[in-house]
């Protein structure tokens, strides 16, 4: 995982209304001016995230260009957000300035930085994917799959449960129908006996009276 592990495990922990427990030594940070609209990802509103803004300024950060350049004017627009009301008074005042002490900035320079540190938020972007990807195969698609495994399972004793009502139901009418014709082989039995030994009895008691 990246420097993105924390905003999937601790998101929550980090926001704070009061500001106690800031830094002393934080960085000075630019500020993004417009107002950046809410994204949507598979059917979920996505808002700008206090933590991620923060991680993405740093990297920035790390990876400022040397010299003056996007980075430096941002900084310095920021600091005079509440002395300059007007955007467009206030940036052109924080250019002037930068370039008293850094006279080869200029308007390319700056649209040139700009298209380089996208350049490197977009990297930032794949390398955030692709722990997003690791995670979700960790925890949501073995969780998801295990579901399936376990529904999988249900259907497969379902089918047996079926399975075997079906074997109980036929081998019961077997049973039945082979007790009812073992009972009539018995009974049969059990008359043809009893009428043989009636002949048998009768032609004795003939032999007694007959044969003298």
């Amino acid at each position: 995982m990246s420097k993105f592990k924390s905003i999937f495990i601790r998101e929550d922990e980090t926001k704070s209304t009061d500001g106690k427990g800031a830094a002393t030594n934080t960085v000075q940070q630019p500020v993004i001016q417009p107002e950046i609209q809410p994204t949507y990802s598979a059917g979920v509103q996505g808002m700008v995230n206090e933590k991620i803004l923060q991680s993405l300024k740093e990297v920035i950060e790390k990876n400022n260009i040397t010299g003056a350049d996007y980075y430096e004017l941002s900084i310095a627009v920021g600091q005079l957000t509440n002395i300059i009301p007007d955007e467009k008074t206030r940036m052109l005042a924080a250019f002037s300035t930068l370039k008293t002490s850094a006279p080869d900035i200029s308007k390319e320079k700056l649209l040139s930085s700009i298209d380089t540190y996208v350049q490197l938020l977009n990297k930032e972007k794949e390398s955030f994917s692709a722990d997003l990807k690791q995670r979700f195969n960790d925890s949501v698609g073995k969780k998801t799959k295990a579901v399936a495994d376990a529904q999988q399972k249900l259907i497969d004793l379902q089918k047996e449960q079926t399975t075997l009502n079906q074997f109980i139901i036929e081998e019961s009418q077997k049973a039945q129908q082979e007790e009812l014709k073992l009972k009539q082989v018995e009974s049969n039995f059990n008359a043809t006996m009893a009428h043989l030994l009636g002949i048998m009895e009768a032609d004795k008691l003939k032999i007694t009276q007959f044969i003298q």
